[in-house]
C-alpha cells in the first residue's frame, strides 16, 4: 500500500513537471530558468530564442547580466520592475519581469518576460511632451541611470545612458550644488520623497530651471540605497513668472509715476503761471526779469519731465487726429538738426505712399525728439542719423502700418542692455546726463497708440528703432501750430472749479486781468450752488477732472441741465485715458493738460467762445 502511494505521487509529480515543461516551451512569452547564484541560463524556451536572437546554446553560455543594461542588473526594486534588455543585434527593449523562485538544489528562478517597448515608447513620448526626464540613482555606488530626455534637460549632449551622480552635480549651477547634494544624498529616513527646484548650466552657458521629485529607498540598516525620480524643465514657466513680475513692477512704477506727475503738474501750473505774469510786468532792463525767466525755463523743463512720466505710464489725455507722419517729420526736421549739432548729419527719406495714422501730434513729436536725443548721446564724436518712413503690410497682427525708422551710427548696445532699454529709470549714461525715462516714454506712447517697436543693435554697430503705427482711414489733419494768436480777446462769465487753492487763485488773477467775470468754487457742491443762485448768464465752466466728492464730468452733467448753453473746459494734471473709452469724458471734449501757460488758457477760451458766437 505504501509502495503504491509513493508510485502514484511520483507519477503525479512527473505529470506536473511534463505539463510545466509543455507550458514553458509553448508559452508565447519569452521565458527561461536561471541559476539563482550564478545567474546562468539553465534553460530557455523557443519564444526567448526568437525574441532575443540567441540560440539555446548561445543562451547557455550567457548570464542575465549579458542581456541587461548594467544599471538594471541584480534584484529588481519593487517600485521599479521595468528593465531594459539588449537583443543580440544590439537593439534595446523595455521589459517587465515576472519570476518565481524554485528551491534547490540547485536553487533557480523561473522567469517570464513581457515586452513593453511599445507602451514604453508611448510613455517616453508623453514624458518628452511634458518636458520630463526619468532617472535612477544608486546611492551606494553613485551610479546614475537616466533616459535621453533627462540627459537633454541637464545639458548633456550625445548618446548614452549611464553616468555618475558627480556628473549631474557638475551640470548644476554652482550656487545650487549644495542644495541638490544635501537634498538627495542627505535624504531624511523618515520621509519617502524629495522635491527640489534648482538651476543647471548648459554647455552653451544658458541657465535652465528644473524641478525634481524622487522616491527614496533605504536598506535594512537605514542607509540610503536608491533614489528614483523625475525632473521637469520649468524654464518656460519661470520666464513667464519673471515677465509677469516685471509687468507688475512696470505697472506699479507707472502708477507711482502718474501720481507724482499729477501732483507735480498742479504745482508747475502755479509756478509757470505766476512767473509768466511777473515776467510780463517787469521792465526789460530789470535784473529780476532775467531771474524770473530762468525760473520759468526750469519750470518748463520740469513740465517736460512730468510729460515723460505720463507718457511712460500711458495716462496722458491724448488729442487724437488723423496725422500725416511725413508732414510731421518735415515739421520737426529743423528743430532736430539744431538739437543734433553740426557734427551729426541728418538724412530724411520719406515714402510718398505712406498711409496716415491716428495719433497725437505732440506725442509723435516727443517720440522723435527722445529718439534723436538718445542717438545724439550715442554719437559723442559725431555720426549720421537717418529718419525713414515706409508703408508696410503685416500678417501678425494683420493690417497696414506706417513704419518710422530712426537709425544712428553710434556706439550700439549689447544684448544685455537691449533687454532693459524700455525699463523706466534704466540708463547707461552718467546720472547728470540722463534720467532713464527717454525710451520708456517712447515705449509708453507707442503702446498707447496701438503700435509696437522693433530694435536692432550691436556694440559698435549703431542702433535702429523701427516703430509701427496702425494705418488710419480718412484724410490727415493739418500740422498747425499748437497756439494761434487771436485777433481779439473774447470775454464772458466763467464758473471756475478747482480744489487746489493756489491754482484757483492763479486762474482767478489771470482770467480777471483778461476781462472775464469769475465765479470761483473749491468743489463741485459749491459750484452747483453758484450755478443755481447766480442770476446772470454763465458762458463757460472750467473744471478740474479729478476732485474730492464730485468729479468734473459729474459736475458738468449736473450743471448742463441748469445752464444748457454753458461750454465745458476740462483741465487736469492726470487723467486715465480709459475714462474716454468709458464715456466719463466724451471723445473730443475741450481739454487743457496741466501744466499750461496763461496764454494757452486764454487762447483756448477765445477759441471756445468764438466757436459759439
Amino acid at each position: 500500500m505504501h509502495h503504491a502511494a509513493k508510485q502514484a505521487r511520483e507519477i503525479a509529480d512527473r505529470k506536473r513537471a511534463e505539463e510545466a515543461l509543455v507550458f514553458f516551451e509553448n508559452n508565447p512569452l519569452p521565458g527561461w530558468v536561471v541559476d539563482s547564484k550564478s545567474h546562468k541560463f539553465l534553460a530557455v524556451n523557443e519564444a526567448a530564442t526568437r525574441h532575443y536572437g540567441y540560440s539555446r546554446e548561445e543562451f547557455r553560455a550567457l548570464t542575465t547580466g549579458d542581456i541587461e543594461l548594467p544599471s538594471d542588473a541584480g534584484p529588481p526594486v519593487s517600485s521599479l520592475p521595468r528593465r531594459r534588455h539588449l537583443r543580440k543585434n544590439g537593439t534595446m527593449i523595455h521589459v517587465d519581469i515576472v519570476s518565481h523562485h524554485v528551491p534547490g538544489p540547485p536553487a533557480c528562478e523561473f522567469v517570464l518576460v513581457y515586452d513593453v517597448t511599445e507602451s514604453a515608447e508611448r510613455l517616453d513620448l508623453a514624458l518628452r511632451t511634458s518636458r520630463t526626464g526619468v532617472w535612477s540613482l544608486d546611492a551606494v555606488s553613485g551610479a546614475l541611470v537616466w533616459d535621453a530626455y533627462a540627459r537633454e534637460i541637464f545639458g548633456f549632449p550625445g548618446e548614452g545612458s549611464a553616468a555618475r551622480f558627480d556628473d549631474l552635480l557638475d551640470a548644476v549651477h554652482p550656487s545650487d550644488r549644495e542644495l541638490v547634494s544635501q537634498s538627495i544624498l542627505g535624504a531624511d529616513p523618515n520621509r519617502s520623497e524629495v522635491a527640489i527646484e534648482f538651476r543647471v548650466v548648459w554647455p552653451d552657458t544658458t541657465v535652465h530651471y528644473l524641478f525634481s521629485r524622487g522616491q527614496v529607498f533605504f536598506d535594512d540598516t537605514g542607509r540610503l540605497a536608491r533614489v528614483v525620480g523625475v525632473s521637469h524643465d520649468i524654464t518656460g514657466q519661470r520666464r513667464l513668472e519673471e515677465q509677469f513680475r516685471h509687468s507688475q513692477k512696470m505697472e506699479a512704477v507707472g502708477c507711482l509715476a502718474s501720481g507724482i506727475a499729477h501732483d507735480f503738474n498742479n504745482l508747475l501750473t502755479v509756478i509757470l503761471g505766476y512767473t509768466t505774469v511777473v515776467h510780463a510786468k517787469l521792465e526789460s532792463g530789470d535784473p529780476l526779469r532775467r531771474m524770473v525767466a530762468a525760473v520759468r525755463r526750469a519750470g518748463e523743463q520740469a513740465a517736460l519731465l512730468t510729460g515723460q512720466l505720463l507718457a511712460f505710464s500711458r495716462k496722458q489725455v491724448t488729442q487724437m487726429e488723423v496725422l500725416d507722419i511725413n508732414e510731421a517729420v518735415r515739421g520737426i526736421t529743423d528743430m532736430l538738426q539744431r538739437l543734433l549739432g553740426d557734427d551729426i548729419d541728418l538724412s530724411v527719406a520719406l515714402d510718398d505712399a505712406l498711409l496716415p495714422v491716428t495719433a497725437d501730434a505732440g506725442q509723435f513729436n516727443q517720440v522723435l525728439m527722445n529718439l534723436a536725443v538718445n542717438a545724439h548721446d550715442a554719437m559723442p564724436n559725431g555720426g549720421r542719423l537717418s529718419i525713414e518712413t515706409c508703408a508696410v503690410e503685416r500678417d501678425r497682427p494683420a493690417g497696414r502700418y506706417a513704419m518710422l525708422a530712426v537709425t544712428d551710427t553710434g556706439s550700439g548696445m549689447s544684448a544685455e542692455t537691449l533687454s532693459h532699454i524700455f525699463e523706466p529709470f534704466f540708463t547707461t549714461k552718467d546720472p547728470s546726463k540722463g534720467t532713464g525715462l527717454g525710451l520708456a516714454t517712447v515705449y509708453g506712447i507707442v503702446q498707447q497708440h496701438g503700435g509696437w517697436i522693433d530694435v536692432v543693435s550691436e556694440l559698435g554697430q549703431g542702433a535702429s528703432f523701427q516703430i509701427y503705427f496702425p494705418a488710419a482711414s480718412g484724410a490727415p489733419a493739418g500740422f498747425a501750430p499748437a497756439i494761434a494768436e487771436p485777433a481779439a480777446r473774447r470775454t464772458g462769465t466763467i464758473l471756475l472749479v478747482e480744489d487746489q487753492a493756489a491754482i484757483r487763485m492763479l486762474l482767478e488773477d489771470v482770467l480777471s486781468e483778461a476781462g472775464h467775470r469769475i465765479l470761483a468754487a473749491a468743489d463741485g457742491r459749491a459750484a452747483l450752488e453758484l450755478a443755481t443762485e447766480y442770476t446772470g448768464a454763465v458762458d463757460l465752466l472750467i473744471t478740474d477732472v479729478v476732485m474730492p466728492e464730485m468729479s468734473g464730468p459729474d459736475l458738468a452733467s449736473r450743471i448742463t441741465p441748469l445752464r444748457p448753453s454753458v461750454i465745458v473746459l476740462y483741465m487736469s494734471g492726470y487723467t486715465d485715458h480709459a475714462l474716454l473709452h468709458r464715456g466719463a469724458i466724451e471723445q473730443g471734449a475741450a481739454f487743457l493738460q496741466k501744466p499750461f501757460l496763461p496764454e494757452s488758457l486764454l487762447s483756448k477760451i477765445d477759441e471756445l467762445l468764438s466757436a459759439r458766437r
